[in-house]
């Protein structure tokens, strides 16, 4: 999904409009009506974008790899933010997953205030952010008396739908 405010505008008649963010543009010929539309797109990567995140050892050699990182609209201070909080080493397919899953930089930085980082791996994260955990599971996991239990236990307490109401019982 996209937020109206980044489509260049938004035709009720047979158009062309784009959406444009670090990763490329999106070209879409189509029309609107009311809150639906429908149409045609083409996109087209943003080569500055492909050599910075070359610089940064991250190879992209796709077109819809690149269009993944666009539609996560992840950007060069996305990629900073990674670096920052320790993942010095972040490969093509990983950066492409957090995309995909919707691991932006509030729903990071609630897992990392939520879980210990040290296990935080990205790999993790995109395990906590598929299987819906969060920091309002922790929570009622830890209401319930269960207050040090291992990270991937509570991602299995999640898969397997153990909830506060399932623990009172």
């Amino acid at each position: 999904t996209f937020d109206k405010k980044e489509f260049s505008a938004l035709p009720t008649t047979e158009s062309e409009f784009t959406i444009t963010r670090e990763a490329g543009t999106m070209t879409m010929k189509g029309k609107f009506e009311g809150n639906e539309g429908y149409g045609k797109f083409t996109f087209t990567e943003n080569a500055d974008f492909k050599t910075f995140l070359a610089k940064e050892g991250i190879e992209i050699t796709k077109e819809h790899d690149m269009m993944m990182l666009f539609m996560g609209n992840i950007n060069r201070d996305y990629v900073a933010f990674l670096k920052q909080n320790g993942y010095k080493d972040i490969s093509k397919s990983k950066l492409v997953e957090l995309g995909i899953h919707g691991l932006t930089k509030d729903v990071l930085t609630n897992y990392f205030s939520t879980f210990d980082k040290k296990g935080l791996t990205l790999s993790k994260l995109i395990e906590l952010k598929i299987h819906g955990v969060n920091a309002q599971y922790k929570k009622s996991l830890n209401d319930a008396g269960f207050i040090d239990v291992p990270l991937q236990q509570i991602i299995e307490a999640k898969i397997h739908g153990i909830n506060a109401e399932y623990l009172a019982d």
